[in-house]
């Protein structure tokens, strides 16, 4: 039988300093026993400089280890072979597109991309990660350069870094479990009704 291939996901945000290697690990963590492969890059080239010191605070607690982290900018046509590129603004989105490449069915923010698979959360664990992200694709109803944002915290305090990556946490649970069929619950350490779609939404307004 013929072996199946990685697949690719690439999370960009603008310096590849927070938000953008803070998914990048906790997808992984989530994904470590399947045939995927996760990497991350920013639209800045800053030079291969680490996480920023509040980022790396902020993940700890999360399991996530950023200190050999090392920023890597975006080069065009980075992204042209990649299944799933994820932003965090529509301008990550705009330029992995326009500088990386990738095949704009193929690249979401983070916001959008989670709510397209809330939408559906029941997803058979035979559906393959391309066959989700097409029909996370089909669902969409805008651009996604209208999509909300998940803020950069840069320059804000160490509790918006640890919002940020609470944020990413939740939507990461989300995308692993939509799109790879992983067996993890939706971090929400404030339950409330609504479901997914709810739990989008309390991100939505913060």
């Amino acid at each position: 039988m013929e072996q199946e291939s990685v697949f690719t996901v690439t999370f960009v945000c603008t310096g590849n300093r927070a938000r953008s290697p803070v998914a990048q690990e906790l997808l992984r963590r989530l994904v470590a026993d399947s045939d995927v492969s996760v990497d991350s890059y920013g639209t800045l080239d800053l030079g291969p400089v680490p996480a920023l010191p509040e980022a790396q605070a902020a993940a700890l607690p999360f399991g996530i280890d950023l200190q050999s982290h090392r920023a890597r900018p975006l080069r065009p046509g980075a992204l042209a072979d990649v299944d799933l590129v994820v932003g965090f603004e529509p301008t990550h989105v705009a330029t992995a597109v326009v500088d990386g490449g990738v095949a704009p069915e193929r690249c979401f923010t983070i916001m959008e991309l989670a709510e397209m698979l809330g939408a559906e959360p029941g997803l058979d664990d035979a559906v393959s990660p391309a066959r989700s992200v097409e029909r996370a694709h089909a669902r969409r109803s805008g651009s996604p350069l209208s999509a909300p944002s998940v803020p950069d915290p840069l320059g804000g305090t160490p509790a918006d870094f640890r919002a940020m990556v609470e944020t990413v946490d939740r939507l990461v649970a989300i995308i692993a479990r939509g799109v790879f069929g992983a067996a993890v619950d939706v971090p929400n350490p404030h339950p409330r009704p609504g479901g997914w779609r709810g739990l989008i939404e309390r991100i939505r307004s913060g």
